[in-house]
């Protein structure tokens, strides 16, 4: 910004850095008019409830299934358990 003084001379002055304000908001009327609610709630979806039940009922079950486990180990010791590699194979090749 320049300034001339008396005399004419024009005399050069830093100008100030201007500090970013935010914007400020304003509230429709539609806003304005509402109290804010003293109680928290949430709501879940159909979906939401159905995989809460879900994931309920699978924290339920055991991480091994013992009762299987043994049902193999006793088929495997009795020589019973026969596994077929083209069987393994193909569901490998299936997973990927």
């Amino acid at each position: 910004m320049k300034i001339r003084d008396q005399d004419g001379l024009s005399k050069s002055r830093p100008q100030k850095a201007e500090t970013a304000q935010p914007p400020q908001t304003q509230r429709s009327d539609a806003t304005a008019s509402i109290a804010p609610s003293r109680e928290d709630r949430v709501e879940l979806s159909a979906r939401a409830r159905a995989l809460q039940a879900a994931s309920a009922a699978l924290a339920q079950q055991p991480a091994i299934r013992s009762d299987k486990v043994e049902r193999l180990k006793k088929r495997i010791a009795e020589g019973k358990y026969q596994v077929s590699g083209d069987s393994i194979a193909e569901k490998l090749l299936d997973e990927s």
